[in-house]
């Protein structure tokens, strides 16, 4: 879905360097150090940080998945763990490549210049507020 409205984030190259970087998960903080008091850029730093969380909660249910499968190897109770952990990697799998194309995405639009779309419900949870004076 491509946006008709221009980008209004920051004008600079170094700002939308910045905003891209935001989608990296761990550089959440760049937009916030380059371009302090921008909306966009909180935009960004914000979904950042949300991918960044839930790609960390996703690689640790994962793993803990992985534990308790391994824990119930052997017998009748393992084939249905082995099978219900195929099942739920498949879908860790499937949830990564949509954050991570998603990610792609919006960087490549802010290259572009244009509006970067939000990812599931990150712009409506902002954990990075507004300074209110």
């Amino acid at each position: 879905m491509k946006s008709t409205s221009s980008y209004e984030g920051p004008k600079e190259p170094i700002g939308r360097l910045g905003c891209e970087l935001a989608y990296v998960g761990t550089l959440f903080w760049v937009p916030l150090v380059l371009c302090p008091g921008e909306k966009k850029a909180r935009f960004c730093a914000n979904q950042g940080l949300w991918i960044l969380i839930l790609s960390v909660i996703a690689c640790w249910g994962i793993q803990l998945l992985g534990a308790i499968n391994e824990l119930l190897a052997g017998g009748i109770l393992g084939i249905i763990s082995s099978g219900f952990y195929s099942l739920i990697f498949i879908l860790f799998l499937a949830f990564m490549f949509y954050l991570a194309w998603h990610c792609v995405k919006n960087a490549l639009a802010i290259h572009r210049g244009e509006e970067p779309a939000p990812i599931l419900f990150f712009d409506q949870l902002p954990i990075i507020k507004e300074k209110t004076a």
